[in-house]
């Protein structure tokens, strides 16, 4: 397989011919030089890519049109040696990708260079995405799905140098100067469609409290063109920002409800928001519903040493919970406190106190009984399993610790890999290699006909693309 890759860039290379060579600085290149050489690491093995170099008498650099049309990457390895390394790269460790290419390809890529590779391969992330058309995002274009976003936090360890300044001198402060790896968090987003679900409150609690009874329900409509992501170098104000403008970019004239489901974190609501009065948008934010219940069941555990007494009470502040009593909820926590009178420790009052205080601090999100009506999703089921693919699976396998540019650069290949974009992606990130490495090189950035008419025919009867792409 390698000797035929060599012979087919030999082939092209055979075939170029002499061509009007004109830069982009509109400087042209009369003279040809032949016998050019590169190396490249192709899938196979090592082939020698031999070219013409056109140049001229004066101080520019030379230009070498076969490389366009081969489409040769800058470095030394292929797009295809790249795509296989970064896809396996995301899948599992460094060492792990590189015993897998081993096994299953000609060539050996090392781990520095690996980690390289992925790094160029996440390049065009975001202009993929800024890219794409309504089309191209929803396959359902019903106007009655409700557009969800959400987001939640998660702590990648990472070298000193890496933290955020202000996490580095809190720690430097405590610690001293000697750091240790610590946790940078990594903010976690996901935008999805998804119909409307309407039940009533007794549902929702048969299927949290009563696993036991059986009962018919009817069938839960799953999310619809899902978009997952995660991003490390940038903070939570822009990863919740790029949430609203893919929203809008699928939903531009807000023709369908906007809920964004958050786990209660303050910081998460408040910039939330922001960026809702910013990008001018109407949302409900709503609480997990499996949060609001851990806080009635520390506050049960601590006010009832009997579990059926514990799970007795909680389903019934449950229960109110879900028909938008919110405030009776915190003052029935209030109340059971003061019954029990001195028969709580300090630490055991603290834990009901801070039950009741979630609960009244969240209430405006907490309209459950608005939100059940309406068909709303209540839960963070979605974002919960979203930082488990996207961030734990990969990012905290034991001995993992990143560098900040490495961390970026497989949370976001790892994003696409989730939501199905990946190929898409390549596609796309091949096309802005060859604009980057080659078309911008030339006037009007257009490669000039070097290859004989015969290949030429060839290409057109075989109707590929413009530029022959080396495929290995």
């Amino acid at each position: 397989m390698r000797k035929l890759v060599q012979a087919y860039v030999d082939l092209q290379a055979y075939m170029e011919k002499p061509a009007k060579v004109i830069g982009a600085d509109d400087v042209a290149r009369k003279y040809r030089r032949n016998g050019e050489t590169r190396n490249i690491e192709t899938i196979f093995g090592e082939v020698d890519v031999r070219r013409s170099r056109y140049e001229s008498g004066q101080q520019v650099a030379g230009l070498c049109p076969l490389d366009g049309e081969l489409n040769l990457p800058a470095g030394k390895y292929s797009h295809s040696v790249a795509k296989r390394v970064s896809g396996w790269a995301t899948m599992g460790s460094f060492d792990n990708a590189i015993e897998t290419f081993e096994q299953t390809c000609g060539t050996t890529v090392p781990k520095r260079q690996t980690e390289e590779l992925v790094q160029r391969s996440a390049v065009d992330f975001e202009e993929f995405y800024r890219g794409r058309s309504v089309e191209e995002i929803r396959k359902s274009q019903k106007d009655s799905t409700i557009t969800v976003l959400t987001t939640d936090g998660k702590g990648v360890l990472v070298y000193p140098q890496d933290l955020r300044k202000e996490t580095r001198k809190k720690l430097e402060k405590e610690y001293g100067e000697q750091l240790y790896f610590r946790k940078r968090m990594a903010q976690v987003a996901a935008v999805y469609h998804v119909e409307p679900y309407k039940r009533s409150a007794e549902d929702v609690l048969a299927g949290l409290m009563d696993r036991t009874t059986k009962r018919t329900k009817a069938a839960r409509p799953k999310p619809q063109d899902k978009r997952v992501w995660a991003g490390i170098v940038d903070d939570s104000e822009q990863i919740i920002g790029t949430a609203f403008e893919e929203a809008l970019r699928r939903d531009p004239k807000q023709q369908t409800d906007w809920v964004v489901v958050v786990d209660g974190a303050e910081h998460q609501i408040k910039v939330i928001t922001d960026q809702a009065r910013a990008w001018s948008v109407n949302v409900t934010i709503v609480c997990d519903i499996i949060h609001a219940i851990e806080y009635v069941w520390k506050a049960a555990k601590m006010l009832y040493t009997d579990k059926q007494r514990q799970r007795k009470w909680v389903k019934a502040h449950v229960d109110r919970l879900l028909r938008g009593k919110v405030s009776q909820v915190a003052a029935g926590i209030r109340r059971a406190k003061t019954k029990r009178g001195r028969k709580l420790k300090k630490a055991e009052r603290k834990k009901i106190d801070e039950a009741a205080d979630y609960l009244l601090n969240h209430k405006y999100y907490m309209r459950y009984d608005r939100y059940l009506k309406a068909g709303y999703p209540i839960g963070s089921g979605v974002i919960e399993g979203t930082v488990r693919q996207l961030v734990n699976d990969r990012m905290d396998i034991t001995g993992a610790h990143w560098r900040l540019k490495s961390a970026e650069a497989v949370l976001k290949m790892r994003a696409l890999k989730k939501s199905g974009d990946f190929e898409t992606y390549w596609a796309f990130h091949e096309r802005q290699e060859l604009k980057r490495n080659h078309l911008a090189k030339f006037a009007n950035e257009k490669l000039p006909m070097v290859l004989s008419a015969l290949t030429l025919a060839a290409r057109r009867r075989r109707r590929q693309l413009p530029a022959l792409r080396l495929v290995p």
